[in-house]
């Protein structure tokens, strides 16, 4: 019991002064200015880093100027998911994303700080990384806005997510793997040279995906 009471006498002072500079509007600013430039350099544009950093657009382009020596590309913050629906990989590299998003929201950090290592542990999971930071940034708004929902595959298990109005049951890792190989007995599918596959598998017989 001594030690236990010790242990916390003792780190008390040490969390009375995180306390104190995390309340403190000029360490609140340094550490925003920290996370926005880390944003600038990983492709951020400063309509996304004011958002998440709380800094004003004037201090963000300023910031912005001194580092790049040009003003921050124009550009707006996605509204639509349109952009990954048009591709399978695309959904499901949002798949990854929001299941490292979920993993890292439970740690409470600045939002800022869970988007910078968001995208970093995507990048290095990923060997082409198919979204960039805004992208990233707005597939966990997508199921804020419930227009995406989590769900489960039947084929491999494996939770991941899709627009609510979507049929299809299975995850995009299965649709695309199915379009190579077949489904019951894992053979090599064949190729649309000639711009049809064949209805049946030539290994085992069974009826293909349409």
């Amino acid at each position: 019991m001594g030690t236990g009471m010790d242990s916390i006498a003792a780190h008390g002072p040490e969390r009375n002064i995180n306390v104190r500079l995390a309340a403190d509007p000029a360490w609140k600013k340094t550490v925003a200015v920290l996370d926005a430039t880390r944003l600038m350099e990983l492709g951020a544009r400063t309509g996304l880093i004011c958002h998440l950093t709380k800094l004003d657009r004037k201090t963000a382009n300023r910031l912005y100027r001194q580092i790049y020596g040009r003003p921050s590309p124009p550009g707006q913050f996605p509204f639509s998911d349109a952009w990954f629906l048009k591709s399978e990989r695309r959904m499901l590299h949002a798949a990854i994303v929001w299941r490292i998003h979920k993993h890292l929201r439970e740690t409470n950090s600045r939002p800022a700080r869970i988007l910078i290592d968001v995208y970093e542990i995507y990048r290095q999971i990923i060997q082409e990384d198919l979204l960039g930071i805004s992208q990233v940034a707005f597939v966990p708004r997508i199921l804020e806005m419930q227009l995406w929902h989590e769900r489960q595959c039947p084929r491999c298990l494996t939770e991941f997510i899709s627009p609510v109005e979507e049929t299809d049951a299975s995850c995009p890792g299965c649709r695309l793997h199915h379009r190579f190989r077949c489904r019951y007995c894992g053979g090599r599918a064949e190729g649309l040279r000639r711009g049809r596959r064949p209805a049946t598998c030539r290994h085992c017989g069974a009826a293909r995906d349409p």
